[in-house]
């Protein structure tokens, strides 16, 4: 059985190097995970290790979060800043929110206020909502 040769410190490096360069000489271009990186840089999109954070929300997933702020930025009264707000923090509801959050449907799971299969940080959004589509009149189901 032949052994099979083992390249050289130097050959390591010289093969190294030559990955980074594409056959025209130029570096070579950049990952998408780098491009996704830039972006969320530029739109001011975090991510705290469990969720996506743009200013003062928080997201399960990262096209949410790009999405809305690139939305925030494409308006026109839109003025940069590097300081965003920070997500509220989570404040228990008093009794009287506890009543009007069981006459709307709103419920407290983990922290998350729910309403029809949708997740609010802050109460008074989740109520908002559902006031909200209390007065919409339901369409019929068309069958």
């Amino acid at each position: 059985m032949s052994r099979t040769p083992r390249r050289t410190t130097d050959e390591r490096q010289d093969a190294a190097a030559q990955e980074l360069f594409t056959s025209e000489g130029a570096p070579a271009a950049p990952s998408a995970a780098d491009d996704q990186e830039r972006r969320m840089k530029t739109l001011l999109v975090s991510f705290d290790g469990a969720q996506y954070l743009y200013n003062g929300f928080r997201y399960d997933h990262l096209a949410d979060a790009m999405a809305y702020a690139s939305l925030m930025v494409s308006r026109p009264q839109f003025e940069r800043s590097n300081t965003l707000l920070a997500p509220a923090a989570f404040s228990p509801p008093t009794d009287a929110q506890r009543t009007l959050m069981g006459t709307l449907g709103v419920e407290l799971v983990d922290r998350i206020y729910r309403f029809e299969g949708y997740r609010y940080d802050r109460l008074s959004d989740a109520l908002a909502y559902a006031r909200q589509s209390q007065a919409a009149p339901r369409r019929p189901d068309a069958e």
